[in-house]
């Protein structure tokens, strides 16, 4: 009798956490079911669980089974339940696509509407000197012109011509400018349009530095005034103080920070592209009509290929233009021609008696030097040129379909959604961009594409799992109760 005491509340708690246990049921079922009632225009979906049959809402629905807003089920296209025509939906869908692309892409996307989205886009990354690679989500069937993008791209961040080999410090020096046409229309269907932005040659710390140190010593640069003095100093101090590097090609140099202003006025050394970028910026700050010129060899349009040799400047001077060239020791130097002429070239060398020797108290400067560099900024180290990955939603959204099973007929269709793992044809269509638009389908059965339902995949594994836990308590309070009945008829038998 003692040992059935002990026993009797032990027996009692086991019994209490099996009720409990067998009381937890999952948050939500594995299954959704469909029900489409009404008359063909006006249709009208009833959302049910598949296990409970209790009615669910469209917007729990949308968080807890992953569904979209725009669903395409036999031959009718919805809106958060209820029936829309074809072209309501196909924009719609189009439009909800493009913001769940952008949302996997994460902090890398931009998601643009208009024309004047996607110019401030490229400005934002541009003017803030981000280095990485960046996608652009859209609809096909959003107020863009593709071609006015375009244009403002090439105008602003490339060259207006592959033949064009001279330009201003504002669209050579900060970064390597597009050559070719950056074929934006192509990508209309696609809904998504991929740059990388690894040509930006400076940082905006770094130009922050660079600018402090050149305001302290811009007026040691004066001379009596004239352009020429201006120019001649300009000249004078970056040669003196900076040191030649072997050019190893653009890209090299650019990882190893030879190309830019920062590493001639600050690191003071440099390769020819970073002596001419130099030599126009000091021209900028001092008022003075000068460009950046590409010795261009060839240019294949076709191949989108060309070859350079060397990077020098020419200025103007007295209405006329001269060559500069800062690692070949020429100083207005006459020049006949440019690959793409349209400016007023001077033939000859510039004359003049005026002295030729600029004087700079490179003591002074030093210090300038110094205190610039502990200047307060984020980093003056060139950025790294990584690769912008996007999320990991991105990989999920390609790796799930949907089956479905019908029942009833046209006005009262039962419709259970299960996520099933499985790579679809469907995913790898519209991931490659050959297709923007759902297929169309004949009866009830529903034609469900992969983008339709990006967030429901992880969220339906979740769901399976629970439903194989809910089995697995059915399974363990079944074999508990077994036990505990038994272990009471033999304490009864002995007792």
């Amino acid at each position: 009798m003692k040992l059935r005491k002990r026993l009797l509340p032990l027996f009692i708690l086991f019994f209490i956490g099996m009720c409990a246990f067998v009381s937890i049921n999952p948050s939500y079922s594995y299954g959704l079911k469909m029900q489409i009632s009404g008359t063909k225009g006006s249709r009208i979906l009833t959302l049910k669980d598949a296990d409970t049959g209790h009615t669910i809402s469209y917007k729990d629905a949308i968080t807890n089974y992953g569904l979209t807003n725009y669903l395409e089920i036999g031959d009718g296209y919805y809106y958060q339940g209820k029936e829309v025509d074809y072209s309501t939906f196909q924009k719609g869908f189009a439009s909800e696509k493009a913001d769940q692309l952008a949302k996997d892409y994460g902090s890398s996307a931009f998601r643009v509407h208009t024309t004047k989205e996607f110019k401030s886009a490229f400005d934002s990354i541009y003017q803030n000197y981000r280095i990485g690679q960046f996608y652009f989500c859209f609809s096909p069937y959003e107020n863009i012109d593709f071609d006015e993008v375009e244009s403002y791209y090439m105008q602003n961040y490339g060259l207006t011509s592959p033949y064009q080999n001279y330009y201003s410090y504002r669209i050579k020096g900060k970064l390597e400018p597009t050559r070719f046409a950056i074929g934006l229309k192509n990508y209309k269907e696609k809904g998504e349009f991929m740059i990388d932005t690894f040509n930006i040659r400076i940082t905006g710390n770094e130009l922050a530095v660079v600018d402090d140190f050149i305001r302290k010593i811009l007026p040691l640069m004066q001379g009596d005034g004239s352009d020429y003095q201006k120019i001649l100093a300009a000249y004078t101090y970056i040669t003196k103080t900076t040191t030649y590097l072997t050019d190893n090609g653009f890209y090299n140099d650019l990882l190893a920070s030879n190309t830019s202003i920062y590493d001639v006025f600050i690191g003071r050394k440099s390769v020819c592209i970073g002596y001419s970028i130099a030599f126009s910026y000091l021209m900028d700050k001092m008022g003075i009509e000068s460009y950046i010129v590409d010795d261009l060899q060839t240019v294949d349009v076709d191949k989108q290929l060309y070859y350079s040799s060397h990077t020098y400047n020419i200025v103007k001077l007295e209405g006329k233009f001269y060559r500069i060239d800062l690692t070949g020791n020429q100083f207005l130097k006459g020049i006949s021609k440019l690959y793409d002429q349209k400016l007023p070239l001077s033939a000859s060398d510039y004359q003049t008696n005026k002295s030729k020797t600029y004087t700079f108290d490179y003591q002074k400067i030093n210090g300038y030097l110094q205190a610039s560099k502990n200047i307060k900024t984020t980093t003056t180290k060139k950025q790294s040129l990584t690769t912008t990955k996007p999320s990991s939603a991105t990989t999920k959204k390609t790796n799930h379909t949907y089956k479905t099973t019908t029942k009833g007929t046209e006005t009262a269709t039962n419709t259970i959604y299960q996520p099933v793992t499985g790579e679809s044809t469907t995913a790898k269509t519209e991931q490659n961009g050959n297709s923007t638009n759902p297929t169309h389908s004949t009866g009830v059965s529903s034609n469900l594409s992969t983008s339709q339902l990006t967030t429901q995949s992880e969220e339906g594994r979740n769901k399976k799992e629970e439903k194989e836990i809910d089995y697995n308590k059915s399974l363990f309070t079944i074999l508990g109760i077994v036990i505990l009945l038994y272990i009471l008829y033999r304490l009864r038998r002995k007792f």
